[in-house]
């Protein structure tokens, strides 16, 4: 209610509230017991029905091989008698030759359609060959025969007729020996000897003319032997086809029976699992128990810490009032050693000891052994590190949820019993940096999350925290800046061991855990309003953006957003120097945008990984999620080590996450040697 009212109050005034919320989403939740039975029980029958169908559409197939295998037979051969039929002619004796020919061919191809080996297809093969080379021979021998025996005709006929005309030529020479007789003989002789000429030449283009048939018939024969070839291929590919579908038939049967003893040992396991949840429940009922007492003592924890602060500060300007009254006590006791020393350097007396040599005597006030002011606050907790067991309970240590410590050990603590009981832990090796605050501690005053008043995503910070019933309101810190730590983490040098970067990557991360809980826990940011403070609000959500790209340190976060918030604290906040500091930030992030992209996305890639892991781990995920996790562990850390090679040799700034270079976590995770 009390932020409610602010917010109101800073709306009424004209300015601006911009307030950050968590940006981190919530992880989803995982499957029940119940649910993972029910998935594995739809994927099982799912299998079965394809396996089913898969069979009867095979069962199909076979049913419909052989008569699509006949169709296609009688097809090729109507085919080929067609084409056989229009190259016949009715007044040639090859038309005969040929009609035969494909009777025999059709005849064999009948024979050879049952017959799968290979000996037989040899042997018929060689006996349509042989019956070819007959026939053609006999065509040959036949059409020369035949060609001989009218050439002797027409040699005969000629022989007869010359004889005639020698005969007729000799009894007109004795008879008349007329010149008239001899022009009659020499034409016919003339008539003869064209005659036998066209007969010669119309005998050679008719064998010429049985040449080309025949050549014509050979072709066609070859054809017919490649078409007789190519179906037998065909054939013996359709039994090959159907011997490996029933081979596969064969295979899912086996799969078949293999998914029912599967189903079988799922619900067996269902059950197994069915009772251990139940004693998961029982646990749970009695962790919830030791959890609310737990949450007892911190609430006690949070008031004493409030107590300590309120006492702290008390102290600390007591210390200061003390300090002024010491100053001017030391001025007027300097003022009266030097006029007592005047008087007895006057009157001839040695001069007193200095004041410097008489604190540092034995009978100083001051013993060694007593811890000074300074000493104590150093001592105690900082102001801004979230509470912990370990400042309510020194028996009882309890690492930060958001602490990269919670991956060496975790303690659970019961009230009732006072008793701890430690929990497995995880490899010593494996550093998950990405771990941030889950559900960081707040303030006991401020209203949940779903009562404030929703306002511009803006990070909130440590500011004037108003005032707790029967009390007065207190005066802001005026030391060192609480999102800092009192000394800086200390850089890896070489020669260091894996345990001593450890030990400076927990640190450093535990720093970051603070000030991550402080950048998303502090008071609103006061921005004016007006075309100015809308520029200012553009740029730092922007800023913001950016951060969360280039993965910036929260310590750095918190000290710009410092800066903007004492620049802001006065009636009128100058706009200049504000969008200055948030000009410099979104050039520095962009300038490492630009350098580093691709590693900080694969470095985000890797801690997404590291976390899915854990939660796996925790949560008890099946081997196969777990084994694909790991294997995408390795060759993201095979990509980070060469890219760590690569940066070595070439001299380039390392990538930072979070302020610390990553190349630190690797040597934490065994990727890259120390």
């Amino acid at each position: 209610m009390d932020n409610e009212q602010e917010h109101s109050a800073r709306s009424n005034s004209g300015s601006v509230v911009v307030d950050w919320r968590d940006k981190l989403a919530p992880l989803p939740a995982a499957m029940t017991m119940e649910e993972r039975i029910e998935q594995a029980r739809s994927e099982a029958y799912e299998a079965a029905i394809e396996t089913m169908r898969g069979q009867a559409e095979k069962k199909l197939r076979q049913h419909l091989l052989s008569r699509i295998k006949e169709e296609m037979t009688v097809q090729v051969q109507h085919e080929e008698r067609r084409k056989l039929l229009d190259a016949m002619s009715d007044d040639e004796k090859r038309a005969l030759m040929q009609v035969e020919i494909d009777r025999k061919v059709n005849s064999l191809s009948v024979k050879l359609k049952g017959r799968h080996s290979k000996e037989v297809e040899e042997a018929v093969n060689k006996r349509l060959d042989d019956l070819r080379d007959e026939m053609r021979q006999e065509t040959a021998s036949e059409i020369s025969t035949q060609v001989e025996e009218r050439v002797k005709k027409e040699r005969a006929v000629l022989r007869d007729e010359a004889a005639r005309l020698r005969t007729q030529a000799e009894k007109i020479k004795h008879d008349t020996h007329s010149q008239k007789a001899d022009i009659v003989v020499r034409k016919r002789v003339a008539e003869l000897e064209a005659r036998a000429s066209r007969e010669q030449a119309q005998n050679q283009r008719h064998l010429n003319k049985l040449k080309s048939a025949h050549a014509a018939l050979e072709t066609e024969a070859q054809e017919l032997r490649v078409s007789s070839q190519k179906t037998e291929e065909k054939y013996a590919k359709e039994v090959q086809r159907t011997a490996k579908l029933s081979r596969e038939l064969e295979d899912k049967k086996r799969d078949l029976a293999a998914a029912e003893e599967k189903i079988q040992g799922l619900e067996t396991r269902a059950s197994g699992l069915a009772a251990q949840l139940e004693e998961m429940r029982t646990e749970l009922g009695e962790m919830r128990e030791e959890h609310a007492h737990a949450m007892v003592g911190i609430q006690e924890a949070v008031r004493r810490r409030q107590e300590a602060e309120d006492n702290l500060i008390a102290t600390r300007e007591q210390l200061i009032a003390a300090q002024g009254a010491m100053a001017g006590l030391e001025c007027d006791l300097e003022d009266a050693r030097q006029h007592t020393l005047d008087l007895q350097m006057a009157r001839g007396r040695p001069a007193p000891p200095p004041v410097s040599r008489v604190a540092n005597d034995g009978s100083s006030r001051r013993s060694p052994s007593v811890q000074s002011l300074d000493d104590v606050l150093d001592g105690l907790s900082d102001l801004g590190t979230p509470v912990t067991a370990e400042s309510v309970q020194p028996s009882n240590r309890e690492a930060y949820p958001g602490s990269p410590l919670r991956k060496h050990t975790e303690v659970e603590e019961s009230s009732s019993s006072e008793q701890t009981r430690p929990v497995p832990q995880l490899p010593a090796r494996r550093f998950d940096a990405f771990t941030v605050p889950s559900d960081p501690p707040r303030s006991t005053d401020r209203p949940p999350r779903g009562e404030q008043t929703p306002d511009l995503p803006v990070p909130r910070f440590k500011g004037p925290a108003t005032p707790r019933s029967g009390q007065e309101p207190r005066a802001p810190h005026s030391g060192q800046s609480r999102a800092y730590p009192r000394s800086p983490t200390p850089a890896p040098r070489d020669g260091e061991t894996v345990d001593s970067v450890a030990t400076v990557v927990h640190s450093h991360f535990e720093t970051e855990a603070r000030a991550q809980h402080m950048y998303l826990s502090s008071a609103p940011l006061k921005i004016p309003g007006g075309a100015e403070g809308n520029r200012i609000l553009y740029d730092l959500e922007r800023l913001f953006v950016l951060w969360d790209e280039v993965e910036a340190s929260f310590s750095r976060r918190c000290q710009v957003i410092e800066r903007i918030r004492t620049l802001t604290t006065g009636d009128e906040p100058p706009i200049g120097p504000i969008g200055r500091i948030i000009k410099h930030e979104l050039t520095a992030c962009k300038s490492v945008l630009e350098r580093h992209r691709e590693e900080l996305e694969l470095v985000k890639r890797r801690e997404e990984i590291k976390s899915k892991l854990l939660a796996l781990k925790r949560h008890q995920g099946s081997k196969s999620d777990l084994n694909a996790a790991m294997a995408e562990l390795r060759r993201t850390d095979q990509k980070m080590r060469i890219g760590v090679e690569a940066a070595r040799k070439l001299s380039v700034s390392p990538v930072r996450y979070r302020g610390l270079p990553y190349v630190e976590v690797l040597k934490v995770d065994g990727v890259v040697s120390v």
